[in-house]
């Protein structure tokens, strides 16, 4: 029979209290049975409960089996024995098949969107200009579309939702101040023709670009565009590239 109990168990008794305990300089003293009743209104196990003070241990004693704790490690001395821990060495691993793989986990959240890179479709293209091969536009005040109707070119925009005009204009012939490019789309094989860009100002040289504007629902299908000029002054202007940009 274990006398001494020196621990922090957790244990369930049902029962009344027959033990006579009496306090002493070395702790308190019980002389058993001792039971422990049941609470009204338990909320959680019954226990005897030891702090762990970080001393040592009783000193094994013949005829006494002692529970303390030692080194945070619950352990025990039997009629005077060293003390062991409470805790059996490790089993031997079992031995068994592998299980079937788990179920797939849930999916992860959505990656970022990817850039929208702006497509160009040319409708002027030329190379480094010299003195002897560089040609010319004669820009006329009125709405005209540029070099005649060379150059055109037909375009899906079934999936776009922006354009945009880009032009690059030479440093020595621009227009005159107020002169614009723009782009425009036909449906009816280039019986009419309706705005598909904004205005891009062409009266500096370098390069210049309108706002991104909206496609129009009418411009949703395969369509020829165009670009055109307005507000010349019948003078000549250099024109390196015209582009049309959608995304």
């Amino acid at each position: 029979m274990k006398r001494i109990i020196v621990l922090a168990l957790s244990l369930l008794f049902v029962a009344q209290v027959h033990a006579q305990c009496v306090a002493t300089t070395n702790g308190t003293h019980c002389k058993g049975p001792l039971t422990i009743d049941e609470p009204a209104h338990p909320t959680v196990q019954q226990s005897i409960v030891l702090t762990d003070l970080g001393l040592a241990p009783p000193t094994p004693t013949s005829q006494q089996y002692v529970v303390s704790i030692i080194g945070g490690i619950l352990q025990e001395s039997d009629n005077g024995g060293t003390y062991h821990s409470l805790v059996g060495p490790p089993g031997t691993p079992g031995i068994g098949s592998q299980g079937p793989p788990g179920p797939p986990g849930p999916p992860g959240p959505p990656g970022l969107p990817a850039p929208i890179i702006p497509v160009c479709v040319p409708l002027v293209v030329r190379g480094t200009p010299t003195s002897w091969t560089t040609a010319y536009w004669t820009f006329p005040g009125a709405e005209t579309e540029l070099f005649g109707d060379i150059v055109r070119a037909r375009v899906d925009l079934t999936n776009a939702s922006q354009a945009r005009i880009y032009a690059e204009i030479g440093p020595e012939y621009y227009g005159p101040v107020g002169s614009s490019f723009n782009v425009e789309f036909s449906t009816d094989n280039a019986a009419t023709w309706q705005s598909l860009t904004d205005q891009a100002d062409v009266s500096s040289p370098g390069s210049h670009v309108s706002d991104w504007v909206g496609i129009p629902a009418a411009a949703k299908s395969d369509v020829i565009v165009r670009a055109v000029g307005i507000n010349g002054a019948g003078g000549k202007i250099d024109i390196k590239a015209v582009h049309l940009q959608v995304k």
